[in-house]
């Protein structure tokens, strides 16, 4: 088994994780499997925050399937993923840029503003770089400006799209949960690569 972490507590082979939970890989892949069928399979040397709606990766890379209407969004830093039922992809962040890859499917990119970037397809890939954000308009100049401009943070644009090959194999080792889990993600597995 790899070396994985569960906030700063290291991780058994199979354990059940609860909302807003971070899991680091720090050798090694974690998989962790929801009840509703979404999985995710973090890459070593990642991090990523765990809830039954959401999941974010920190840093690092992971593979996902949204198998059914219900699965997570899937975020890489503010950078939102939204899979149709059935999609599979891959997402990696690296000094301030995203890379997404499309497996299967069909995987719509959306900035923290709301903002389609882009729809990808299974075979696409797209790069992502998080954009400087806009210059913040003080409160005087806001209110004497015909269009007063928001406050955002992180922006992002797309860089490059193409096409991919992605091929993923994965070993699972996959516990079906039970009621005592109401967040609905059932099992976290680690494995060496």
């Amino acid at each position: 088994y790899g070396r994985v972490q569960v906030g700063e507590t290291a991780a058994p082979a199979e354990t059940t994780l609860f909302a807003g939970d971070l899991v680091s890989t720090l050798a090694g892949r974690a998989v962790v499997q929801y009840q509703a069928g979404a999985r995710v399979v973090m890459g070593p040397n990642s991090a990523a925050q765990f809830s039954a709606g959401e999941v974010q990766l920190q840093r690092g890379q992971m593979d996902f399937l949204a198998s059914a209407e219900n699965a997570p969004v899937f975020l890489a830093s503010t950078l939102r993923l939204e899979p149709m039922p059935g999609s599979s992809a891959s997402v990696s962040l690296h000094e301030g840029k995203a890379r997404v890859g499309v497996a299967k499917g069909t995987v719509r990119v959306v900035d923290p503003t709301g903002a389609r970037l882009t729809s990808l397809e299974a075979g696409q890939s797209a790069l992502f770089a998080m954009a400087a954000a806009p210059p913040t308009v003080p409160a005087s100049a806001a209110s004497a400006s015909a269009a007063p401009r928001s406050r955002r943070t992180a922006l992002w644009v797309l860089l490059a799209s193409g096409a991919a090959v992605i091929t993923t194999a994965t070993a699972l080792l996959l516990n079906s949960g039970g009621a005592d889990d109401p967040e609905g993600i059932s099992v976290l597995s680690t494995s060496v690569p």
